[in-house]
């Protein structure tokens, strides 16, 4: 049910993005970026610092300073221990609402958020001095919501960016967030 009643949430949000863009001349951005990610929460008492591949697609006006932007993402930390025994990896597709504090100029700051699918995933391995290795993967497929701020410097159709956002997935019987903080550029 909470799942339906956040659909719903971003079916209304994404149409009210989408009824200006009918009438004006909508704008399409591709951007990537990279960058490092921190684990937060419960998630930092076991992994360290790690880092993040960003790839996006906007699409907004320079009338209207709302923007949708679908985000793939994929953040990877490693465990904490001396001994590299496995590292924690999440794959992410978000939507997201893009509002533009300061509309058609070449430094906009902006806020960013949204909701989305996380696939996180463990991958352990170990071995020994005599050649004995074990290993393994667990997944799981979750919902998690998403939020921060950037800003962009450059022309609409041209221009790096900088952002930070604090990312929450609900997973069964705990949480995971985690904060990417991304620089890239967008054309």
């Amino acid at each position: 049910m909470r799942i339906r009643r956040t659909l719903e949430a971003v079916s209304l949000a994404a149409a009210c993005v989408a009824l200006p863009l009918s009438q004006s001349h909508a704008q399409v951005t591709l951007g990537v970026g990279g960058g490092v990610s921190f684990p937060t929460g419960n998630l930092s008492n076991a992994y360290t610092t790690g880092f993040n591949a960003l790839a996006s697609l906007g699409i907004g006006t320079m009338s209207w300073p709302v923007g949708l932007r679908i985000d793939g993402m994929f953040d990877q930390m490693s465990h904490k221990s001396g001994i590299p025994i496995g590292n924690f990896q999440i794959w992410t597709l978000n939507a997201d609402l893009v509002y533009n504090l300061m509309h058609g100029t070449t430094f906009t700051p902006y806020i960013v958020a949204g909701a989305g699918y996380y696939n996180d995933s463990y991958r352990i391995g170990v071995s020994s001095g005599g050649g004995i290795g074990a290993g393994g993967n667990t997944h799981a497929n979750d919902f998690g919501l998403n939020g921060g701020v950037g800003v962009r410097a450059g022309a609409p159709s041209l221009s790096v960016f900088l952002e930070g956002r604090f990312h929450y997935v609900f997973t069964s019987g705990n949480h995971l967030d985690f904060i990417p903080i991304t620089a890239g550029i967008t054309f």
